[in-house]
C-alpha cells in the first residue's frame, strides 16, 4: 500500500489476492479429494472471500484508530463465518485483518522513525523499515511461486483432475501481476518526468506492451505440452509411500534391536534415590511461585506497552507526508497555487516553448512520434536548407532560445520572446 494508487491497480490488487486464496481452495479440495458437485460448491466459497480482500483494505486506508480497526476485524471474520459456514473462510478472513494491521503499524513506524530524524540521516535510519510486505498489495511475478509450490502439492496428492485448474489460476495471475507492473511503472514514469519536454509516452507505452506480449508468449509455451497431450509430463513422478515401504521390507527394523543400557542406569538411580524434604519441596514451590508471577508482571507490561505503541503508530495520518528541512517556503492555499500556474502559462520560457512547437507542427513532414530530439525534429519541419543561409542562422538562434527555455527557465526575458516571434514570423513567409 505505497502511495496513493488508482482505482484500476487497486483492483488488480484485489485480483490478486482473490486468485491466491481461490488457490489455496483448490488445494484443500485436493487434500480432501472433492469430486462432482461437491467440489465445485466448495471452489465456490472461495469467490465470498472478495469481501473481506475489498472491506480490509478500505478500512486500512480509512480507519484511524486501532481499537475500531480490531473490533471490525473481528465482526468481519464472525460474519464470514457465519455466512459462508466454512471454518476455511473464517481463518483466511483473519489472515487478511491480521496482515492489513501489520501493513498499517510498519507504515506508521515508519512515518515516525522519518518524522524524528528527517533528510538522509532519517532516511538510512529507516532504512531497515522500509520493507513492508506487499503480497496482497502489490501484484508481483515472483507471487506465482505460490501457485507453483500449491501445483506441486496437487501433484503428490495424484489430484490430476485439479492441475488444469492451478494452472488457469497461474495463468491468471501472471497476466494480472504483468498488467499491475506495467500500469505502475507508466504512472511512476509519468509522475517523475511530466515536465519534461517531449516524453516519450506512446513510446513508453509500445515497449511496455511488447514486455507484456513477451510474457503471454512465454506463458503460453509453458502451458503448450499440457493443453496438446492433455496431460501434465510431471505426472509421470509418483509419490507412494506405501510401495517403498513393501519393496524395503519392515524386517531390517528388527534385526538391529539391542538393550538399552542407558535407561536401564537411570531406573536404578532412580529406585536408589532418597526422598526429597517437605521444606525443600515447599520452598521450590514458592520460588517457583514468585517467578511465576513475576513473569507473568513483566509480560503484562509488555503488552499494555506494545499496545500503546501500536495505537500511536495506527492512528497516524494516513499516506503523510514527510516534511523536510527547507520545503516550508511551498505550503500555501489553493489560491497561491492557482495563481503560480497562472504565473508559469504566461511565462517567458513558456511562450518561447509555445512558438516553437507550433513552427515544428505546421511544418514537420511525416507524424510526430513523441521521442525525437529537438534536432530531428527540426530536420523534419526543414529549419536548415540549402540555398537559405541567413534564415538557417536565425533559425540555429531559435533552436538556442528554446534550449534556454527549456533548461534555463528563469533566465529567459520579453527581449527573447521578441526575437522569437520576429524569427518564426519570417519563417512562415
Amino acid at each position: 500500500m505505497r502511495g496513493n494508487k488508482s482505482l484500476g491497480l487497486r483492483f488488480l490488487a484485489w485480483v490478486h489476492s482473490m486468485l491466491i486464496f481461490e488457490g489455496v481452495f483448490v488445494l484443500f479440495a485436493g487434500v480432501r479429494h472433492m469430486e462432482g458437485e461437491r467440489l465445485v460448491l466448495f471452489l465456490a466459497q472461495g469467490m465470498v472471500l472478495a469481501v473481506p480482500v475489498v472491506l480490509t483494505d478500505i478500512l486500512a486506508r480509512r480507519c484511524k484508530s486501532l481499537a475500531v480497526f480490531c473490533l471490525s476485524g473481528a465482526v468481519l471474520v464472525w460474519m464470514m463465518g457465519a455466512v459462508s459456514g466454512s471454518s476455511l473462510v473464517r481463518w483466511i478472513t483473519a489472515f487478511i485483518c491480521l496482515f492489513r494491521c501489520y501493513v498499517r503499524l510498519k507504515q506508521g513506524e515508519i512515518r515516525r522513525k522519518m518524522r524524528e530524524l528527517p533528510g538522509e540521516a532519517g532516511v538510512a535510519e529507516a532504512a531497515v523499515w522500509l520493507d513492508v510486505p506487499a503480497l496482497l498489495d502489490e501484484p508481483g511475478l515472483l507471487h506465482g511461486l505460490l501457485f507453483v509450490f500449491m501445483y506441486l502439492g496437487i501433484i503428490s496428492l495424484n489430484c490430476y483432475g485439479l492441475m488444469e485448474v492451478m494452472l488457469a489460476l497461474l495463468a491468471a495471475d501472471f497476466c494480472v501481476s504483468l498488467s499491475y507492473r506495467y500500469l505502475w511503472k507508466l504512472s511512476e514514469f509519468a509522475e517523475k518526468n511530466r515536465y519534461v519536454a517531449n516524453l516519450p509516452v506512446n513510446a513508453m507505452k509500445r515497449t511496455g506492451m511488447g514486455i507484456m506480449g513477451t510474457g503471454v508468449i512465454l506463458l503460453f509455451v509453458f502451458m503448450l505440452p499440457a493443453a496438446v497431450y492433455q496431460k501434465e509430463p510431471l505426472t509421470k513422478v509418483r509419490f507412494d509411500l506405501r510401495q517403498m515401504e513393501a519393496a524395503e521390507g519392515g524386517a531390517a527394523y528388527e534385526d538391529n534391536i539391542e538393550p538399552d543400557y542407558m535407561m536401564e542406569e537411570l531406573m536404578r538411580m532412580k529406585a536408589s534415590a532418597k526422598e526429597t524434604p517437605a521444606w525443600m519441596e515447599a520452598a521450590s514451590k514458592f520460588v517457583c511461585a514468585l517467578m511465576l508471577v513475576w513473569i507473568f508482571y513483566l509480560a503484562i507490561k509488555m503488552v499494555f506497552s506494545m499496545v500503546r505503541r501500536a495505537a500511536a503508530a495506527f492512528s497516524d495520518e494516513w499516506e503523510d507526508e514527510v516534511v523536510f528541512l527547507g520545503r516550508e517556503e511551498g505550503k500555501g492555499g489553493g489560491g497561491k497555487k492557482d495563481g503560480l500556474k497562472k504565473e508559469r502559462f504566461f511565462s517567458a520560457d513558456r511562450k518561447i516553448r509555445r512558438l516553437y512547437k507550433r513552427a515544428v507542427r505546421r511544418r514537420a513532414s511525416g507524424s510526430i512520434l513523441g521521442s525525437e530530439t529537438p534536432l530531428e525534429l527540426e530536420g523534419k519541419a526543414g529549419f536548415y536548407r540549402a540555398g537559405e543561409l541567413q534564415k538557417s542562422r536565425d533559425l540555429y538562434t531559435a533552436h538556442k532560445l528554446y534550449e534556454k527555455a527549456r533548461y534555463g527557465k528563469e533566465e529567459c526575458t520579453k527581449e527573447d520572446v521578441r526575437q522569437c516571434v520576429h524569427i518564426f514570423s519570417n519563417f512562415d513567409r
